[in-house]
């Protein structure tokens, strides 16, 4: 009967078991009785742009990270799929709001670590000083401080996460600072030698920074494998560009550049991901962040093979263009990338 309890997830205890606990509150003379409610903010977001694997991962990270904050005379649930509910016995009022303030400076320190996982979690709470507990009220009145929070807070948890995800896919570069160096001078060269306006830069150089994004939803295991991947991995890899286009088109800001994302692993002869397209039918901006992934990728030490010299790079550049990469882009940067080899020694 306790297994009937329990979240088969977070493994805490479930709606089922939160009710029977109102029930058993209700109409109950106590004092001091305090109800917190705590939202996984943005969890749909990451549930419709990464699936359900992932929206569970942050489950299990928010039932944790709730369970260590709470003090041991706590009971703890989990009541919907992005809902929490915590029921603390013999709390003053005052104890209630001191709580509630530690909880945001604890959420805060998380979330600003480097070593974290981060989540937004927003809270609401009611607080029963004496006399009979009406545990129904409660649930109301704490349910409308966390939407008085949360209904501005939906936009800002996309933005969270997305500002999270960019940062997880940066840190897996062994030198991402001196990566992102090489991208902008490459995006700002390509930009110059084909004259695009400023906001054909601007979204060029969004690109550069989100390209990759879709890799979020990927195993972490395929990042760190030595060996060849098998075809199964390989079709997961490929699968990064959808992600990352279903995950941009939740951005008005970024939906410009949602089909670069789709498309920057076409290749010129029709054999690249995930349609085939080829020579132009492929964007001019997912052309051109194809070389310049190529680029940043050939000068940088992978898991599975090492960096190769400038020279070499050239020489790869110029036996991919045609089929890779787009030959006229190709001839565009060589002479860029030949007076200017010590760039590509920084872009590891």
């Amino acid at each position: 009967s306790s297994l009937l309890n329990l979240d088969p997830i977070s493994k805490l205890y479930n709606r089922r078991w939160f009710d029977s606990k109102i029930n058993e509150f209700t109409k109950v003379t106590a004092k001091h009785m305090a109800l917190f409610i705590l939202e996984v903010t943005g969890l749909q977001f990451i549930k419709t742009t990464l699936g359900q694997i992932h929206s569970e991962q942050v489950i299990v990270l928010a039932g944790e990270i709730i369970s260590s904050f709470f003090p041991e005379n706590t009971t703890i649930a989990r009541i919907s799929f992005e809902s929490f509910a915590v029921i603390i016995e013999d709390i003053s009022e005052m104890e209630t709001e001191a709580l509630a303030k530690n909880f945001e400076t604890f959420m805060a320190k998380h979330n600003n670590s480097t070593n974290t996982k981060n989540v937004l979690i927003s809270y609401g709470y009611a607080h029963h000083s004496e006399g009979i507990i009406n545990m129904e009220t409660m649930f109301v009145n704490a349910n409308s401080f966390l939407h008085l929070s949360t209904l501005t807070q939906y936009e800002r948890a996309k933005h969270f996460y997305l500002t999270h995800f960019v940062k997880t896919i940066e840190q897996k570069a062994s030198n991402r600072e001196a990566s992102k160096h090489c991208k902008k001078i490459l995006v700002n060269e390509f930009s110059r030698l084909l004259n695009l306006t400023s906001y054909k830069r601007k979204k060029l150089h969004q690109l550069s920074r989100l390209y990759d994004i879709g890799e979020i939803g990927l195993p972490e295991h395929i990042f760190q494998k030595k060996e060849t991947l098998s075809e199964m991995e390989w079709s997961i890899v490929r699968s990064h560009t959808m992600i990352g286009e279903k995950l941009l088109t939740e951005f008005p800001e970024y939906k410009g550049i949602a089909n670069f994302v789709l498309y920057h692993h076409e290749n010129w002869d029709g054999s690249g991901y995930p349609y085939g397209l080829f020579k132009e039918a492929i964007p001019l901006e997912s052309r051109i962040i194809r070389i310049i992934d190529s680029i940043v990728a050939m000068a940088h030490d992978l898991p599975y093979r090492k960096k190769i010299a400038c020279e070499q790079l050239i020489k790869e550049l110029k036996k991919g263009a045609g089929k890779e990469y787009d030959p006229n882009l190709v001839s565009l940067i060589l002479p860029f990338l030949d007076k200017n080899k010590e760039l590509i020694k920084t872009c590891p």
